[in-house]
């Protein structure tokens, strides 16, 4: 899920919490809160559980050195079972599929994935084209591929499905802006890290299209203080990336949801998931993830199954991330935030 860049300090200290006031006032147009409650009441725990165990039990291990699914839980081959394609190339057909029945135009965005080019995967890109900004995209994400010893349900098959309930929930939100779903490949494949996300955004960048937010969902379905829900924003400190995640409690906040919004800030670009490849490329974004530091069980291992993932935690993310979409479309800004200390 995370990957880690080596610096001279620790971790420890890279990465600080902020404990953010929110919120003071702010003018919300009049019609945006009951479409925004609209469309929170429309988002569905079932599909989301639905989705995980389509991606964790059909496809994981997602990954292009496998062709065959698990046949048990515990990881064992199903030998029966021979994909014409490898596992993460089927995962990403059946995430264009579901989208395609959404009624999105889709486009797979090839990604080689090992050095002697024999293996490659696709990034998933489902496009809805914004009535008043139509180069100007908020893009909502997360890796689709899983480490090879593990169906990968909580990291990420959750993220991919909380993208494809917002993408269902928003297929008829009138928008302004234009909207990107993106299931991206990459991230769990060792020296190819994040090279999906990477290769996404340069292309967007070089094609002269403008980044308005990238919103990256990874271990959504955890929570660091069960039974409350909870969310975790993390942003490189930069004013754009840091009103987004203001933005995201305010919401929390204004629209009661049922989700403790946190705030974390990493501008040493240590620790993350595909949020580095637009930090890196100087994009706003944040990674919303549902605790910080992670405490997801049997991470990265065969024990994550579709079982262990607190889809309510999730649930409460996709509200959440609902909120966050409408209220930027509608250029509504965070309000300033309140002297906030941070702690190590």
């Amino acid at each position: 899920m995370f990957s880690v860049k080596l610096a001279s300090l620790p971790i420890a200290f890279l990465v600080f919490i902020w404990n953010v006031p929110c919120c003071a006032a702010q003018t919300v147009p009049s019609s945006l809160p009951a479409e925004i409650r609209r469309a929170m009441s429309a988002v569905s725990k079932d599909n989301l559980s639905r989705t995980v165990n389509v991606l964790a039990r059909e496809f994981g291990p997602r990954n292009a050195y496998f062709n065959q699914p698990f046949r048990d839980d515990k990881c064992t081959p199903e030998t029966s079972i021979t994909y014409p394609e490898n596992n993460v190339i089927m995962a990403a057909y059946r995430f264009a599929g579901m989208l395609n029945y959404m009624g999105y135009m889709t486009r797979l965005e090839p990604i080689r994935l090992d050095f002697t080019g024999k293996l490659y995967g696709y990034n998933v890109v489902a496009e809805k084209t914004g009535a008043i900004y139509p180069h100007s995209f908020i893009e909502v994400g997360g890796h689709l591929d899983s480490r090879p010893q593990t169906p990968g349900a909580a990291d990420n098959a959750i993220g991919i499905a909380a993208v494809i309930e917002l993408a269902r929930i928003l297929a008829n939100y009138p928008n302004s802006y234009s909207l990107r779903f993106i299931a991206f490949v990459g991230h769990e494949h060792f020296y190819f890290q994040n090279i999906g996300s990477t290769s996404h955004i340069s292309t967007t960048v070089d094609n002269g299209d403008k980044i308005k937010a990238g919103l990256v969902l990874d271990g959504i379905g955890v929570s660091e203080e069960p039974p409350t829900a909870t969310s975790v924003i993390i942003h490189d400190g930069s004013r754009e990336s840091a009103e987004i995640a203001d933005l995201y409690c305010f919401a929390a906040k204004t629209f009661a949801i049922p989700i403790k919004c946190r705030i974390a800030m990493d501008n040493a670009l240590s620790v993350g998931s595909d949020n580095l490849s637009y930090w890196m490329q100087k994009q706003p974004a944040t990674l919303n993830v549902g605790a910080w530091p992670y405490k997801q069980p049997f991470y990265h291992d065969c024990g994550d199954l579709p079982d262990i993932v607190n889809y309510e935690n999730a649930m409460y993310t996709v509200q959440l991330n609902l909120a966050l979409i409408i209220l930027l479309d509608n250029g509504v800004t965070p309000p300033a935030p309140a002297a906030a200390t941070p702690e190590r």
